[in-house]
């Protein structure tokens, strides 16, 4: 039954091929994570190798790794990426060379959820952040602080006053947001929201007006899994829950989302994974939501409006394919697209 999902999901993301115009920016990007663009227009990459950051030369680009490992050390997997000032923050996890295999999406589509939980328990040893410096032109990513409280590594973000927040997407009720001061990581670990604010299987994350807005997923029914994007005050008060203000069901995930501008209007744009799609959810409520045709994307991991060497209406978005499937063709990329009107 497992080999015959994940055979479906491959079928599902060479089949649903949607009508929207997008090109390769690089290839070869092994589980295309998280995405972002620094204050200066640099573009950085996470994956489950290492992390690039995307570089031009001439009229094509290339990707360079930032993050040297030391010798007979484990493969780190990278995940949330953000800006704070002039460091750049990464979270990631050190691969267990015990844990058999990695989860899979096919045992949680199939109901097989216990399992997926327990795998995503085991997959890393441990929970580390990581800090480059970007006053550098060769950037040099480095470990410096251990979470102790994060199972599962997801999403991360920052805001104004130099807080990082970053994803927990540990089974209910495990799952949560920590925060984390960047002045000194290792005396503000705390939990910033969890199940008490209406957090299920929360991924992605994105600041704005000193608002957290978050993907959630509740996969307790495989088949039609509620996926939302909620929201919920920086300063919440006790007791106050993150608002739904978007959401699709079926058998999908809302993976990434960022914030920005698209057809004049502010608001949120979203990662449909397994739909490989994009949502535009307009903050003002008096203008509809807006998607890309289904299958647009394989596997779109998180997405990015341009700066830098990319004009503003293009969106980059990270391909990740097939979740765990490091070499395949299926994604494993950075494209960048424009979202027809």
């Amino acid at each position: 039954m497992k080999k015959l999902i994940k055979l479906l999901l491959c079928l599902l993301m060479f089949l649903l091929v949607g009508c929207i115009e997008k090109e390769t920016v690089v290839d070869e990007v092994p589980d295309a994570e998280n995405s972002v663009f620094t204050e200066k227009g640099r573009l950085f990459v996470t994956s489950g190798e290492n992390v690039y950051e995307i570089k031009k030369s001439s009229d094509s680009f290339y990707k360079d790794e930032i993050y040297e490992y030391e010798e007979n050390e484990k493969r780190v997997v990278f995940a949330g990426i953000t800006q704070v000032k002039d460091k750049l923050f990464v979270v990631g996890g050190s691969f267990n060379p015990d844990c058999s295999e990695p989860p899979s999406f096919s045992d949680l589509l199939s109901g097989n959820i216990d399992r997926f939980y327990q795998m995503l328990s085991n997959m890393f040893l441990d929970i580390k952040i990581f800090e480059a410096d970007l006053t550098f032109t060769n950037t040099v990513l480095k470990p410096v602080y251990t979470l102790n409280s994060v199972i599962m590594p997801n999403g991360m973000t920052s805001d104004n006053e130099g807080n990082i927040y970053v994803v927990d997407m540990a089974p209910s009720p495990l799952g949560k947001i920590v925060k984390l001061n960047s002045d000194c990581l290792s005396c503000s670990e705390e939990i910033f929201a969890n199940y008490n604010q209406n957090i299920v299987l929360a991924n992605g994350l994105t600041i704005y007006d000193n608002t957290m807005y978050f993907t959630d997923n509740d996969a307790r029914n495989p088949l039609n899994i509620k996926r939302y994007v909620k929201k919920l005050p920086l300063d919440y008060k006790n007791g106050e829950i993150a608002e739904t203000i978007f959401d699709k069901t079926g058998p999908s995930i809302f993976d990434d989302l960022t914030n920005g501008e698209l057809f004049g209007l502010k608001g949120i744009l979203v990662t449909d994974y397994f739909k490989g799609q994009l949502h535009f959810i307009p903050f003002n409520k008096k203008f509809r939501s807006r998607s890309t045709p289904v299958g647009s994307f394989k596997g779109p991991s998180s997405v990015s409006f341009g700066k830098g060497n990319f004009d503003p209406d293009e969106l980059i978005v990270t391909e990740k394919g097939i979740p765990f499937e490091l070499r395949s063709s299926v994604g494993n990329k950075v494209t960048k697209a424009y979202f027809s009107k």
